[in-house]
């Protein structure tokens, strides 16, 4: 049960259902509920996950747990929210300063909404680039474009992987310097003292949003950078319509991260380990991608 992952036992021996949530406003479009059910039905486990259209948070999440919610994902807009909520934070929430996961702290009554917060992001990005993508990363120079949540939430996840370097590149130049000293490895660079080409680069920008691609260095990109774009969908963005017109490498969507992020939340949960390759599979189906 989830009693019995809470004391180290993981999931052996589940008795009950084991209810899970994603918050978010809007949260109709998340595939959240999709990925957890499919991770549920491999591993033989009784969940039921829902969507929660979050309108006041602190007290969305009080009923959640106070009802006998285990897990809650936490989207736009409250991953900041979340953070300062949780009770307990994880190393890397502290350092992103925003929380995707929440769960009761062990030991904790419900209706004291005791929480600890977790971000799995980063770890989903760097599983789904050196699983799923084949890129290693360990000793690979990295530009990450933006400097906001997204950014922050997968910069020491990068850093651990062991890449050489994390050059941050913002509009705001003054956003992507205040993150020299707080994470590891990273640089604040314009586009005028970036550089020679990157092995890996980064779109964490919302420039897609609204048509635009991100302005990138000169010399950024040769035929052997890997673009990666943390937003998914099956047609180009204008950041990967660059890349490709610049005739990078390879290109990647964030896809892969979502359902990686998610197994890690899964697993935080449900002490097991989903398989993720058949769930990105059925998803790239479902969304229209092309074979």
């Amino acid at each position: 049960s989830v009693t019995d992952r809470r004391s180290g036992d993981g999931c052996r021996g589940a008795t009950r259902m084991i209810r899970l949530a994603v918050i978010g406003n809007p949260v109709e479009h998340s595939r959240s509920p999709d990925i957890h059910h499919a991770f549920a039905a491999a591993l033989g486990l009784d969940v039921r996950y829902e969507r929660i259209l979050g309108t006041s948070f602190v007290d969305d999440c009080r009923r959640f747990f106070g009802e006998g919610g285990v897990g809650l994902n936490v989207t736009v807009p409250f991953k900041e929210d979340a953070f300062e909520l949780a009770a307990t934070r994880t190393a890397r929430a502290e350092l992103a300063q925003a929380v995707n996961t929440l769960y009761l702290t062990p030991g904790a009554a419900a209706d004291a909404l005791a929480l600890t917060g977790d971000t799995t992001d980063g770890a989903g990005l760097v599983a789904d680039l050196e699983a799923n993508h084949g890129v290693g990363l360990q000793g690979q120079r990295v530009l990450v474009l933006g400097a906001g949540g997204a950014v922050r939430g997968v910069l020491d996840d990068l850093a651990e992987a062991g890449v050489a370097g994390i050059d941050v590149l913002n509009r705001t130049h003054a956003r992507a310097e205040a993150l020299e000293g707080r994470f590891r490895r990273v640089r604040a660079v314009t586009v005028d003292t970036a550089g020679e080409a990157y092995d890996v680069i980064i779109n964490g920008t919302s420039t897609g949003l609204v048509g635009e691609a991100p302005v990138l260095p000169a010399e950024a990109v040769d035929a052997q950078t890997v673009g990666y774009e943390m937003v998914y969908g099956p047609l180009d963005t204008p950041f990967m319509a660059d890349l490709r017109r610049r005739v990078a490498a390879r290109l990647a969507d964030g896809l892969g991260m979502l359902v990686e992020q998610a197994s890690r939340s899964f697993e935080i949960w449900t002490g097991a380990r989903p398989d993720t390759g058949p769930v990105i599979a059925e998803l790239r189906v479902a969304l229209g991608y092309g074979s």
